[in-house]
């Protein structure tokens, strides 16, 4: 996933850049990597906010990935 993620990143398909941080958010949450998490949680609101998505159903798919990985740390 970090190779497409890379890649997406250098392609300019910031689209597909954040769907794959979403998928990665959802695998490093269920192998407990909860430290990389939190780093690709900040680096996909990030993106999501440079890309004006809020309010749309991207940004709140990011936002349940992101809450997801905090709760399961639990960093609420």
């Amino acid at each position: 996933m970090r190779e497409q993620l890379k890649t997406a990143g250098e392609e300019g398909d910031y689209g597909a850049q954040l769907s794959i941080m979403n998928e990665l958010m959802g695998f490093l949450r269920t192998q407990g990597r909860h430290q990389e998490n939190l780093a690709q949680i900040e680096e996909a609101l990030t993106l999501a906010g440079r890309l004006g998505l809020e309010g749309t159903l991207p940004y709140a798919t990011t936002l349940l990935n992101a809450a997801t990985g905090c709760a399961r740390q639990g960093s609420f």
